[in-house]
C-alpha cells in the first residue's frame, strides 16, 4: 500500500493547476504561510517530515509524483526550498510524464559540498530532540532574528520531528548529488535566492545555473528562509512564475 503524503490546505480539486510548497528540512510548513491566498490557482503545503516513511530526500521526491498522480492534478509547480528544493529537483529528474511543469527553487543545492554545516547528522543522532540543536537550527536559516511568534513554530515543529525522520532526511541531504542529473530537468526553472544566505553560498548557485537547461536566476534581499524575510519579493517572482508557466502559449 504506498502511503500518500501529508498536505495542508483545502481539498485539491483533479486537472486543476496547482502549486505545492515544500519546506526544508527539519522545517515547518508555516514559513510558507499565506502565500496561497494570493494565487489564481489552488495550492498545498506538502508536511513530508510528518507523513509516514521514508524521508530520503530522493525518495520524497518520487512520493511527490505519486501525490500528483493521486490526486489527479492539474499543471503542477513544485515550490521547493532548501532541501525541499532538493525533493522538488529529484521530482522533476525523475518525471517521465510531464507532471512538473515548473520549479521554484530557493536557496537549495544539488550536493553539499561548501555547506555550513556538515555534522548535523551526527548532532541528531546523538541527542535529538535537543533544545540548542533546535535553536542554532532555526537561527542560521535567517539572516536577521526570526519573529517570535515564528520562531516559536519552528521550535515547536521542529521538536515534533521523530528522530529517524529527522536523521534520515539530514543524512540524505549529505549524500545525494544531483548535479549530474540536472541536466534532465525539462521543465522551466526559477531559483529565487537569498543573497544573504550563509548556508547554501555562491557555489551553490552557480552549480545549478550552469547545470539546469531552463533556468532564471533572481536574488531577493533575504537569507536562507527567503520566503519569510523577503516575503513580497518572493509573492513577486511566485506571481510572475505562476502567469509564466500556466498561461496558455499562442499557436
Amino acid at each position: 500500500m504506498v502511503h500518500l503524503l501529508k498536505y495542508i490546505g483545502g481539498p485539491l480539486k483533479p486537472k486543476e493547476p496547482t502549486v505545492l510548497f515544500i519546506p526544508g528540512g527539519l522545517t515547518s510548513p508555516a514559513v510558507f504561510e499565506g502565500l496561497g491566498i494570493f494565487l489564481p490557482c489552488q495550492s498545498a503545503a506538502i508536511d513530508w517530515l510528518m507523513s509516514d516513511a521514508p524521508w530520503e530526500l530522493d525518495i520524497i521526491g518520487r512520493r511527490i509524483l505519486d501525490f500528483v498522480k493521486e490526486y489527479d492534478l492539474g499543471p503542477t509547480i513544485l515550490c521547493g526550498y532548501s532541501a525541499g528544493g532538493i525533493i522538488a529537483m529529484s521530482a522533476a529528474i525523475a518525471d517521465q510524464e510531464g507532471l512538473v511543469q515548473g520549479l521554484l527553487l530557493s536557496n537549495t543545492g544539488a550536493n553539499t559540498l561548501g555547506h555550513s554545516d556538515p555534522d548535523l547528522p551526527k548532532n541528531i543522532q546523538k541527542s535529538w530532540p535537543d533544545h540548542d540543536l533546535i535553536d542554532r537550527f532555526i537561527k542560521r536559516c535567517f539572516a536577521r532574528k526570526c519573529p517570535e511568534a515564528l520562531y516559536s513554530i519552528l521550535y515547536e515543529y521542529a521538536f515534533r520531528v521523530p528522530k529517524e525522520a529527522a536523521y534520515a532526511c539530514t543524512a540524505s541531504v549529505r549524500t545525494i548529488d544531483l548535479e549530474p542529473c540536472l541536466k534532465d530537468i525539462q521543465c522551466p526553472v526559477l531559483l529565487a535566492h537569498g543573497k544573504d544566505d550563509q548556508v547554501r553560498r555562491q557555489c551553490h548557485v552557480d552549480v545549478l545555473k550552469n547545470g539546469i537547461p531552463n533556468i532564471e536566476l533572481c536574488y531577493l534581499d533575504g537569507g536562507h528562509t527567503v520566503m519569510v524575510e523577503a516575503h513580497t519579493q518572493y509573492l513577486e517572482k511566485l506571481l510572475y512564475f505562476v502567469s509564466k508557466i500556466f498561461t496558455p502559449k499562442e499557436k
